[in-house]
């Protein structure tokens, strides 16, 4: 999740550089509007965690209604018209199109922006608009309604569970921020799965920590009990979900003949043990090579 609109190209292409070196494999999605460069570049992916708004703890994320400890509702950081063309224009270059949003206004503007592209398609440019899993990160204020929205336009969701860990639950930053019934509604990770969104989880580090296995414990125990999810569902997401959002779901996220061998082994079963939080692999395996041994 590079961000080359605040320090620039050069990490994208030192990466792009040493990535057949590296000891795992790196999808790259490039924060950036300049879809000219990602094209030269040739990364199939764009925007990521570009952001439509800003944070929920920095009481910058765009509300549709005033933050419960001030009067202010946070700003959108693009205008519709901008926001649309850029939209617009990725996918009709064929790249994967994200954006960061989380607050409710955030998502809403996002969502209008793509139901406005997505009406100017007839039916078969509109299967394939569904096929390339344009992304939403964070996705954190999402209601009902723009998770049926969401859902429509076929749009894929990169959720971090450590934010409900974090700050979810009573007294939390959440609900300090945004008072207790708009913070009872955040991150709803069940609902999502149930409504046939494709839904793949991450860290946003370092935000919150490269810790899979806390992110995992934080879908079982979210802060909303109709909202958790259990032990192998949560798994899924962070494996088959996340190969599904990078459109690599033929290569990884499974243990399959003509996958990837990627894998990770344990001493302990991580479904048999009451706590995943601090497990450690004994052993990585990246495309069959062994990168680590404990």
């Amino acid at each position: 999740m590079a961000l080359p609109e605040e320090e620039g190209f050069r990490d994208v292409e030192v990466l792009l550089r040493h990535r057949s070196r590296l000891p795992l494999e790196a999808f790259i999605v490039v924060g950036s509007t300049d879809l000219a460069r990602v094209l030269d570049l040739g990364i199939g992916s764009v925007g990521g965690d570009l952001p439509a708004d800003g944070s929920i703890g920095a009481r910058t994320a765009a509300l549709a209604y005033p933050y419960a400890d001030r009067s202010d509702a946070g700003s959108t950081y693009y205008a519709d018209d901008v926001l649309t063309a850029f939209f617009h224009e990725g996918h009709i270059a064929g790249l994967q199109v994200g954006i960061h949003a989380i607050g409710d206004r955030a998502i809403d503007q996002t969502l209008t922006a793509w139901e406005r592209v997505y009406r100017a398609l007839d039916s078969r440019e509109r299967r394939h608009f569904r096929a390339r899993r344009h992304r939403i990160e964070h996705f954190e204020m999402a209601g009902p309604q723009a998770i049926e929205r969401a859902a429509v336009l076929g749009l894929a969701i990169s959720v971090q569970p450590a934010f409900d860990a974090t700050w979810g639950g009573a007294s939390g930053l959440y609900e300090r921020a945004l008072g207790p019934e708009r913070a009872g509604g955040m991150n709803p990770f069940r609902t999502m799965l149930e409504r046939g969104l494709a839904v793949g989880a991450g860290s946003d580090s370092p935000v919150t920590a490269l810790a899979p296995w806390a992110a995992v414990a934080a879908m079982e125990r979210h802060h909303d009990p109709a909202q958790r999810l259990d032990r192998d569902t949560a798994l899924r997401v962070h494996t088959a979900g996340g190969a599904l959002l990078a459109h690599l779901e033929e290569k990884k996220g499974a243990l399959e003949p003509g996958m990837h061998a990627d894998l990770v082994a344990y001493d302990e079963d991580p479904f048999a043990v009451e706590d995943v939080t601090g497990l450690a692999p004994i052993l990585t395996v990246s495309i069959g090579r062994e990168v680590y041994a404990a």
